[in-house]
């Protein structure tokens, strides 16, 4: 008895692969026929579809993802610049120089720059960044014409 099921098996095993040969032989014999019938791309198709649909739908959320990522950190430049405009604003003149470093302000210019660059490309307004730059700017210029950043590096207060 286990013979026997062992024989139909190999049997079925062949009669499969035959059938799957003939399948395939068939389609490519129909693909090169001047007829409008192109079942393996019909079969390709269908196999890929789901393939396809999963690309679209990563490929928007990649682009979701990359728009929130951008806006995230357009958000933290201004918030850097508006800061610093805002911790002049409230620090005592005539001690500004001691607490807003050299160091400070060269790399709140480095976020301004980074951040007009974000804008530019992607054609954003920004109003009150404009006036905290300009702001941030003066002040730099006056401390560095002053004198004040040259003192504060020497070791002298």
């Amino acid at each position: 008895m286990e013979n026997s099921v062992k024989m139909i098996l190999s049997h079925a095993d062949l009669f499969v692969s035959g059938l799957v040969s003939l399948c395939i032989i068939g389609g490519v014999v129909l693909e090169k026929l001047p007829i409008n019938i192109h079942p393996l791309r019909w079969i390709g198709n269908s196999l890929n579809q789901d393939i396809k649909k999963d690309i679209t739908d990563l490929s928007t959320r990649l682009s979701k993802v990359e728009k929130d990522v951008m806006n995230n950190d357009l958000q933290a430049k201004r918030s850097i610049v508006l800061n610093f405009a805002d911790k002049l604003r409230r620090t005592d003149y005539s001690r500004l120089g001691e607490i807003c470093t050299l160091e400070d302000f060269e790399n709140v210019i480095d976020v301004m720059c980074e951040y007009e660059q974000l804008i530019e490309k992607y054609n954003i307004p920004n109003g009150k960044f404009d006036v905290a730059k300009e702001y941030i700017l003066y002040e730099f210029t006056r401390l560095s014409k002053e004198g004040k950043f040259v003192e504060l590096n020497n070791g002298k207060k």
